[in-house]
């Protein structure tokens, strides 16, 4: 059986965005790989909100993505 721990948390970014928690996209990673092997998994979409407005400042995107990413690559 598959159990997942969620842990609430805050961190820097606006009330309109999600947090930012890679370490629970890597504990899932790590988990799976765990409990099943080293299966191909997908990850079709991982992405921020942001304001409508913000194209090109979106600093919380990029903050965003490089800290997944960087989950993403210690779960490997």
């Amino acid at each position: 059986m598959f159990f997942l721990v969620i842990e609430l948390t805050t961190n820097d970014t606006s009330p309109f965005e999600v947090p930012i928690t890679p370490w629970m996209l890597q504990g899932v990673l790590d988990s799976v790989k765990k409990d099943y092997g080293n299966i191909p998994i997908y990850i079709h979409e991982n992405g921020q909100q942001t304001f409508s407005n913000s194209s090109l400042d979106d600093w919380s995107r990029v903050k965003y993505l490089h800290e997944y990413i960087g989950s993403m690559a210690n779960a490997l």
